[in-house]
C-alpha cells in the first residue's frame, strides 16, 4: 500500500482498465469482484493494484475480509488518497462510513 504525496503517483508500470465509484455508507462495501477481473479481458487477468481516492466523508476500512465498523478499522479521511497493490488486497478490501455521513469512494484498478 502506498500513501500519494500531492504530486507523485507510481503506478509499477501497471496499466489502468477499470473504474468504479461506491458509495460507503452503514453496510460494510467489499470492491467489485467484475472490476478485479473482468470477463472481457481476454488476457484471464487480474487487477494487481488501484487507486483508491476518498470523497465528502471519513471512513474506516479492513483488508483482511472482516468487516470495520464505525470505530474499528483503518481511518480514511475525506481528501486522501491511497494506491493499494496486491490481487488478495482488492479481493479483501472492506470499507464502512466513520461516522453520520457517507463517503464517495473512487477506484482505479490497475492490470
Amino acid at each position: 500500500m502506498v500513501w500519494l504525496s500531492k504530486n507523485h503517483l507510481e503506478t509499477l508500470e501497471r496499466v489502468p482498465k477499470e473504474y468504479e465509484t461506491l458509495t460507503i455508507a452503514e453496510m460494510a462495501v467489499s470492491l467489485t469482484p467484475a472490476k478485479i477481473r473482468p470477463e472481457d479481458i481476454t488476457e484471464n487477468l487480474e487487477a494487481r493494484g488501484a487507486l483508491l481516492s476518498l470523497e465528502v466523508a471519513d471512513i474506516r476500512f479492513r483488508l483482511d475480509g472482516q468487516a470495520p465498523a464505525k470505530d474499528e478499522g483503518h481511518l480514511m479521511g475525506a481528501g486522501d488518497s491511497m494506491v493499494l497493490w496486491g490481487t488478495q488486497n482488492l479481493r479483501q478490501f472492506k470499507a464502512i462510513q466513520a461516522k453520520n455521513k457517507s463517503g464517495i469512494l473512487r477506484i482505479t484498478y490497475f492490470f
